[in-house]
């Protein structure tokens, strides 16, 4: 019996190891005829320094959010022309394990 697999979940935080995880997530994509969601967590205590812990909630910069969404835009982009793939972007905020785990849950 042939297993469809019609999504994909891709989680990235722009590192090599997760580029390495999209181009083996293409390569299912591609013989399975399914989407890829590319997911990326902002993680806002990540930006705290350690006097700061007790912030109850960080700022990001309209300028980074944007960068992020660039980022996620020429991923998708690359992806479509380059193989045909189809890379849906998403960006979230909380604390990556939970909120990739939840949305992958969905």
């Amino acid at each position: 019996m042939k297993t469809q697999i019609d999504s994909i979940l891709i989680p990235t935080d722009f590192s090599e190891l997760s580029e390495s995880a999209l181009k083996i997530g293409v390569a299912i994509a591609k013989r399975q005829k399914a989407k890829i969601t590319l997911l990326h967590v902002i993680d806002r205590f990540a930006y705290l320094q350690p006097a700061e812990v007790f912030i109850p909630e960080v700022k990001l910069s309209p300028d980074h959010i944007a960068e992020i969404k660039e980022r996620m835009s020429k991923i998708s982009n690359r992806m479509l022309i380059d193989t045909g793939v189809t890379v849906e972007g998403e960006i979230l905020d909380g604390q990556p394990s939970e909120v990739i785990c939840s949305y992958a849950f969905k």
